[in-house]
């Protein structure tokens, strides 16, 4: 088991590293709010990565996960645009309501934070 949580967690690195190479090769000029379909199909891939860093997460108990969701969506609030990054909260957070459990509202506070997070430091950081 214990061998088994580090594995799940280098494979949820791993996840993070194939959104980075993806959107690297897609890059666009990020646009504040300028909605492109290239921007909303990468928010749902985007989503589509976390759902799978949720559904391979280290679960402590019922409900209860801990994975690098957090980590996801906060670099791309940071390095992405906010559409790519509200949409990957949108499907992130449907998704984690879906699997319910203890953590499930505390789940979606953390995505929205953590975004919240990421987005507000790159606008901080563009001063």
């Amino acid at each position: 088991m214990f061998d088994s949580s580090y594995l799940m967690l280098i494979y949820n690195s791993a996840l993070l590293l194939t959104m980075v190479l993806l959107f690297n090769t897609f890059s666009v000029h990020w646009q504040s709010w300028k909605i492109s379909l290239k921007e909303i199909l990468l928010g749902l891939i985007a989503g589509i990565i976390g759902i799978i860093i949720i559904h391979t997460a280290l679960e402590l108990e019922e409900g209860v996960f801990f994975d690098s969701r957090s980590v996801l969506l906060s670099i791309s609030g940071l390095f992405f645009s906010p559409v790519i990054t509200v949409i990957a909260v949108i499907v992130t957070s449907i998704f984690r309501i879906y699997l319910g459990g203890a953590g499930a509202f505390t789940g979606v506070l953390i995505i929205i934070t953590t975004s919240s997070v990421g987005l507000l430091w790159k606008k901080i950081y563009k001063k």
